[in-house]
C-alpha cells in the first residue's frame, strides 16, 4: 500500500515534473507482467518499469530487510496510507525491498537521491522536484 500511495503522490506531480523538462518514471522489483495492471491504478499514464532482479536497487544502495517493514514508523505510515484509502494488496516483487527517489540527468549526472529507510518513507516531492535542473 506504501508504495502505490508514493506513486499516486507523485504522479499528482506529474504535470510539474514535465513542464521543468524531465520525466517521471517509476521502477518496481515485479516482474513485468505486473507493471500495466501497477500504473493504471496507481500512476495513470506514467511510465512503470520492472527490474526483478534488483540491478538498480542494488547500484543505489537502497535498504533492504525485515525492519524496514516490521517497525513503528511502518505503522505509522501504514496508518497514513490507509487513512488516504490505500489498502495493501497482494505483494508483487520482493516486499522487504524499499525504493527511494532520484533525479537524474542530463546524461548521468545525479542531481538528487532520496534512499527510503522504511516502508512509507517518502521524500517531499516539492523537495524531488526542486533538484530537477532546468
Amino acid at each position: 500500500m506504501l508504495c502505490r500511495e508514493q506513486a499516486a503522490q507523485f504522479t499528482e506531480y506529474a504535470d510539474a515534473i514535465t513542464a521543468k523538462g524531465a520525466d517521471l518514471v517509476f521502477i518496481g522489483n515485479g516482474e513485468s507482467i505486473w507493471a500495466g495492471g501497477f500504473r493504471d491504478r496507481f500512476a495513470p499514464g506514467q511510465r512503470v518499469l520492472s527490474d526483478p532482479k534488483r540491478d538498480a536497487y542494488w547500484q543505489l544502495k537502497m535498504k533492504k530487510g525485515a525492519k524496514t517493514v516490521w517497525n513503528p514508523k511502518t505503522a505509522a505510515h501504514g496508518a497514513r496510507a490507509t487513512s488516504k484509502g490505500f489498502i495493501q494488496g497482494r505483494t508483487r516483487g520482493v516486499g522487504f525491498q524499499q525504493g527511494g527517489v532520484l533525479v537524474m540527468g542530463p546524461g548521468d549526472i545525479l542531481h538528487y537521491l532520496y534512499r527510503s529507510d522504511e516502508a512509507g518513507d517518502h521524500p517531499d516531492p516539492d523537495e524531488a522536484i526542486a533538484a530537477i535542473p532546468v
